[in-house]
């Protein structure tokens, strides 16, 4: 005669793989919550694809006039990071940035890849990237906006 039988053992190991299933959401929450951003967002510019596919005759010709926009970011490792490059990639072209490099090399790397829009860490204690972004700011000819994560908000309640 055996501690368990073979229906308990069957319930625990459910119960047990239950448990893991939860614990995984768990711990990978910022990482799919990221990913369902990506993918709503290349939901949203499907429309606009479709619509140029039939002007230009193509798919990819269409993709390459839409996503014209270059997305930088120059953040450190965030779980805002993971959102933005996600988003930057369904939306264009991202191309991250080390934000430990001098201020000349990232603006050499910015303005080599025409950058159009830069995300980058905003005025936040222990960090001198917004430092760098104001060094750098006056140097891109091709430069439209400037988003900072975790900055100053344009919101009234």
């Amino acid at each position: 005669m055996s501690l368990i039988d073979a229906r308990t053992s069957r319930v625990l190991f459910t119960v047990l793989l239950f448990a893991l299933g939860f614990g995984f959401l768990y711990i990978a929450r910022h990482t799919l919550i990221a990913f369902l951003f990506a993918v709503f967002f290349a939901y949203l510019v499907d429309p606009a694809v479709s619509r140029t596919e039939k002007l230009v005759r193509g798919r990819g010709r269409a993709i390459g006039l839409i996503y014209l926009l270059l997305v930088v970011l120059l953040l450190p490792l965030l779980p805002e990071a993971f959102m933005t490059l996600f988003g930057a990639e369904a939306a264009g072209i991202a191309n991250p940035v080390n934000p430990l490099l001098e201020p000349d090399q990232i603006a050499e790397i910015l303005e080599a890849a025409n950058t159009t829009i830069l995300v980058a860490l905003g005025p936040v204690p222990g960090t001198d990237i917004w430092k760098k972004v104001e060094q750098v700011r006056g140097k891109l000819k091709h430069l439209k906006a400037i988003v900072q994560v975790h900055g100053p908000s344009d919101w009234q309640p």
